[in-house]
Parts: C-alpha cells; sequence; structure tokens
C-alpha cells in the first residue's frame, strides 16, 4: 500500500507521455479538424442506435457508417 501513489504518478506520467508523442507538435485545433469525420461517425451510430447494444454490433455498425 506504501507505493500506491507511486503507482499512480507511474501511471500518469506514463499517460501524458504517450499523449505528448501521439500529437506530435499538433495544436488543439488541428487534432479536432484531423478527427472530425470519426466524431462524427460516433454521434451518426449513437443516434441511429439510442439503446446501444453490444460490442460486436458497434463495431458492425461503425463499419457500415463509413
Amino acid at each position: 500500500m506504501e507505493y500506491f501513489g507511486e503507482g499512480l504518478y507511474l501511471i500518469f506520467f506514463t499517460l501524458a507521455a504517450n499523449f505528448a508523442y501521439r500529437i506530435k507538435g499538433r495544436n488543439l485545433s488541428r487534432l479536432l479538424k484531423e478527427n472530425g469525420h470519426a466524431h462524427h461517425q460516433v454521434h451518426n451510430v449513437m443516434h441511429a442506435h439510442p439503446q446501444g447494444g453490444s460490442w460486436t454490433e458497434h463495431q458492425q455498425w461503425m463499419k457500415e457508417t463509413t
């Protein structure tokens, strides 16, 4: 239990480093512009299937909207 806080810091810094690596100098507006299609795709699936479903169904619905 004494290493719990240190473990949380390690997880946080690992996630922060991973995020920094993936954005590669792009600003927020550029990231949103590049991922806008996926964002609208998810909203379309949610609108078409408001009750949801299984993960397999969700993957199929996402393929159908591309």
